[in-house]
């Protein structure tokens, strides 16, 4: 014999037994950010474009010191998760401009991934006296690939603040050089 409750679960419209659909409401909530999962849910929701200030340092390998850093920062999202940015970073007293262009993998979480390559313009040689041995003359403009990680801590709606780490590779003199480049941005989402 078929008990009343299973009859009534088999008969049943299929859309009854569906999850109700997420409240409208979430889309606004503090605490959401570009590729976090609230946004994720409602399609189009989330914010495509970024802009942020970067403020950090660079410990290259081959002169073991540690040098100012800072830039800024577009990031444009094809996906709730899935982004590309464009970096331009400048690091005092090699007067090195540095153009980035990784591809940024972003989990809900704020945890975010990154690879790319990125190429490295010295402007002119050093003017500072104990950095004239610094860059030699013949290295004006390297290619490099950066790998890194960071988070975002969303502050508003609309702004955040995520620090990250990046190591980058560049070949040099027959031998691979590394750079760690540790940052923090500070954006807006639009």
């Amino acid at each position: 014999m078929i008990s009343l409750t299973a009859l009534c679960l088999a008969t049943a419209p299929v859309a009854a037994q569906e999850h109700p659909p997420t409240p409208a409401s979430t889309v606004g909530e503090p605490g959401t950010h570009a590729g976090s999962g609230a946004h994720e849910a409602h399609g189009e929701g989330y914010a495509k474009n970024g802009l942020a200030l970067v403020l950090g340092g660079t410990y290259e390998s081959q002169e073991s010191r540690t040098l100012f850093t800072f830039g800024f920062e577009y990031e444009r999202l094809f996906h709730p998760r899935l982004a590309v940015v464009l970096r331009a970073e400048y690091v005092t007293k090699v007067d090195a401009f540095l153009l980035v262009a990784p591809v940024v993998y972003r989990h809900p979480s704020g945890l975010r991934l990154l690879t790319g390559p990125g190429l490295e313009l010295i402007a002119r040689r050093p003017q500072w006296e104990e950095d004239v041995d610094l860059v030699p003359e013949e290295e004006k403009n390297l290619l490099f690939w950066r790998f890194g990680g960071g988070y975002d801590f969303p502050i508003s709606e609309r702004h955040s603040i995520a620090p990250a780490v990046g190591l980058d590779f560049v070949r040099q003199d027959g031998r691979w050089v590394w750079a760690v480049v540790a940052t923090v941005t500070i954006g807006v989402d639009f």
